[in-house]
């Protein structure tokens, strides 16, 4: 039976590629396999794999513990998302930590200064406008 390419590349996965770990009776033909190019580059592919499976850390899977965890947290997160506008403001106010009455003061000041600086704006707007119908030229 002849040592195939094949045959190497199986040593190789099993053995890795240092040939002299290599069992004895597989050492002679793959030493005779090495003058080979394709053989070498097919080394070097492996040597780097063996690197890169040496120098990474291997992760712990996560406990299925946990897992159920967080799919049942996600399932409560689905089934608090329907509320109200006065819950999303609470909600909102309660980032900031302000207290629960202060957040309708906030609302209604923000309010209230939006419509004073619009009409205010508005007021020249509309006495230039009514200057001009009336004939009367700036």
């Amino acid at each position: 039976m002849s040592f195939t390419a094949k045959d190497f590349e199986d040593g190789m996965m099993l053995y890795g590629t240092d040939i002299d770990l290599w069992p004895d009776a597989l050492q002679a033909d793959a030493l005779c396999m090495m003058s080979d190019p394709t053989i070498n580059a097919m080394i070097i592919r492996h040597q780097y794999f063996e690197e890169v499976l040496l120098n990474n850390d291997v992760i712990a899977p996560m406990s299925a513990n946990f897992t159920q965890r967080v799919l049942r947290a996600a399932q409560a997160l689905d089934a608090v998302r329907d509320f109200s506008v006065m819950q999303w403001l609470g909600a909102l106010f309660a980032d900031f930590r302000l207290p629960q009455p202060a957040y309708m003061a906030v609302v209604i000041a923000a309010l209230g200064l939006g419509i004073g600086l619009g009409v205010s704006s508005n007021t020249d707007i509309i006495q230039q406008a009514s200057l001009v119908d009336d004939g009367v030229t700036l």
